[in-house]
């Protein structure tokens, strides 16, 4: 994955960010608490961002119960190092 990450849409990456910030794995209402200051969004939205990052093997889902936990499989130094190339 190291070698062919692509470019994230501005909202994914916010998210990433968030997961990245976050000490894994995170839960969905944990990385609405660290976006709610800068950039709040609907739950559905959240949701939607966090199935398409996982799809993109950005993150992996753990199961708890009910609840997701997120795990980062791209470190952010491996992204923004991808990026600068």
């Amino acid at each position: 994955m190291a070698d062919n990450i692509r470019r994230l849409p501005d909202s994914e990456l916010v998210v990433m960010q968030a997961v990245w910030q976050a000490t894994p794995p995170v839960s969905r209402t944990a990385l609405e608490e660290i976006l709610q200051p800068d950039h709040p969004m609907a739950q559905t939205t959240l949701l939607t961002l966090l199935s398409r990052l996982t799809e993109k093997g950005f993150l992996q889902v753990e199961k708890a119960g009910k609840t997701n936990y997120y795990i980062p499989c791209v470190t952010r130094e491996a992204y923004v190092s991808a990026q600068g190339r």
